[in-house]
């Protein structure tokens, strides 16, 4: 693995250093925002990937006095694959679009935008990645980001007010890791895809299952989603000015989330193996919400809450009687949530938060649903979850360069940990250089006795993900 990891983190590294070497003679564009390329390189036990990639950050191309551009996106191409077979390295191209829209500002109170646009609908939907208001980009569940809604967006503000609009019949999904369908078995470039078993007990006879996809895509697109949102106080980051905040929001739509059933052909034969044809589900939802706080002169608290209303979709009679169709529930989310940053050499700077989710899990229907549970990704990762996050400059930062940053998550619902630590060196203002690990923990003291295709498994994520334990390391040029 060594070998193999090395050689794959090498080969990374030097695309990324020739990559940057032939960018730095590329003066355009700079002028316009900040530009990132990445290589970075990853390795687990028996699993290994290497990753370019280029990521723009509020790329601004003005048009005129009152019209722009604005992107903000990253694109990559990932090699990966398992230890044991390096060279069957599939190249999996992965593309994300946070912001691209074109913008109109009459005056400087009121900007109109039509495109992709990432905005600060709820901190709780943002801070704990949530994807209540916004899809989220998932490639990796336990760090999800949040990508914009697709429409008609206005903004006015006068002073410490500001409003919010939001239309569109354009409905984005989450963006999970991808899974490629081959000869009836998923596969996946990554570990941190939810790929079904490829053998499952069905009436007490273990049998292999051979899958097929049934999807309406215009049915998962094409939905109608409004949303309104009012503030008293500037909640961007942007703003530095102290004093109490407040905020309610409302939205019916498109729930980014998407529902899936599966259906069995009868009769199950133990001799051959099983067809199931899996359905995702487009569903839609209410949601309204509302957050408190107070701004200070080095950080906040707030405290947010948010409650989703699923609305009911009849399942086909012919799903509930040959398979199993996930249902939601109602999900009333509270969480208290402080970001500090404090003065000193070091400039430590860290956001803690505490989050209490009361519903979002409901038990499958149909002929062959699990007894208490659901055989499918739960809608919500949490339960009652603690987070910290932090970092801090190393002493003698003006001649080393390095920090250190740390995140970590315990659920005390799930009973489980995800955590990791990263060193950060940035010799300069172009170059970025980080080495970090992962660790994914569970306490589940049931999990030796569960089948691997049981119902408490596909719920838990820390269960499903206690062996993604990784080291990771990234290579980063802006221009």
């Amino acid at each position: 693995m060594k070998r193999v990891a090395a050689g794959g983190c090498a080969l990374a590294v030097f695309l990324g250093i020739l990559i940057c070497f032939v960018l730095s003679f590329v003066e355009a564009g700079s002028a316009f925002g900040a530009v990132e390329l990445r290589a970075s390189q990853t390795a687990m036990l028996d699993w290994f990937q290497s990753t370019v990639g280029v990521e723009a950050k509020e790329v601004r191309l003005s048009l005129s006095d009152d019209w722009s551009v604005q992107i903000s996106g990253q694109a990559s191409g990932q090699l990966s694959g398992a230890v044991a077979s390096p060279l069957a390295l599939p190249l999996s191209p992965s593309f994300r679009v946070q912001d691209l829209r074109l913008a109109w500002s009459p005056s400087r109170s009121i900007e109109i935008s039509l495109g992709r646009w990432e905005r600060n609908w709820s901190t709780l939907d943002r801070f704990w990645g949530m994807g209540i208001l916004q899809p989220r980009y998932r490639v990796e569940p336990f760090s999800p980001g949040s990508d914009g809604l697709t429409g008609l967006h206005a903004r006015v503000k006068n002073g410490r007010w500001s409003v919010d609009l939001f239309a569109s019949g354009l409905a984005l999904p989450d963006q999970n890791p991808g899974l490629v369908l081959e000869k009836g078995v998923f596969r996946s470039s990554s570990p941190w895809a939810s790929a079904p078993q490829s053998r499952y007990n069905w009436g007490g006879a273990s049998q292999s299952i051979q899958y097929a996809i049934e999807a309406d895509i215009s049915q998962i697109l094409f939905r109608p989603t409004v949303a309104a949102r009012i503030a008293m106080g500037d909640q961007d980051e942007d703003d530095e000015s102290d004093g109490g905040f407040a905020s309610a929001v409302m939205s019916y739509g498109a729930m980014p989330f998407l529902t899936m059933a599966a259906r069995v052909a009868q009769p199950l034969d133990p001799s051959e193996a099983t067809a199931v044809t899996l359905l995702p589900q487009a569903a839609q939802h209410w949601v309204v919400g509302a957050e408190w706080g107070w701004k200070f002169k080095n950080g906040s608290v707030r405290l947010g809450v948010l409650q989703e209303t699923p609305l009911p979709s009849p399942a086909s009679a012919d799903w509930l009687r040959a398979g199993v169709v996930q249902d939601l529930a109602q999900l009333l989310s509270v969480s208290l949530m402080t970001d500090w940053k404090l003065p000193g050499a070091s400039r430590p700077w860290f956001r803690t938060g505490v989050l209490f989710n009361d519903g979002g899990l409901a038990e499958d229907l149909g002929a062959l649903a699990p007894a208490g549970g659901s055989l499918f990704e739960p809608r919500t990762m949490y339960r009652t979850a603690v987070l910290f996050e932090g970092g801090v400059l190393l002493p003698a930062y003006d001649v080393f360069k390095l920090g250190l940053e740390t995140r970590a998550i315990v659920d005390l619902g799930w009973r489980g940990i995800f955590a990791s630590a990263d060193l950060v060196w940035k010799p300069g203002k172009k170059f970025g250089v980080k080495l970090g690990a992962d660790v994914v923990g569970s306490n589940n003291h049931d999990a030796d006795v569960l089948p691997p295709g049981s119902a408490q498994r596909a719920q838990d994520l820390f269960l499903r993900h206690q062996a993604n334990d990784r080291v990771r390391g990234e290579l980063t040029y802006a221009f």
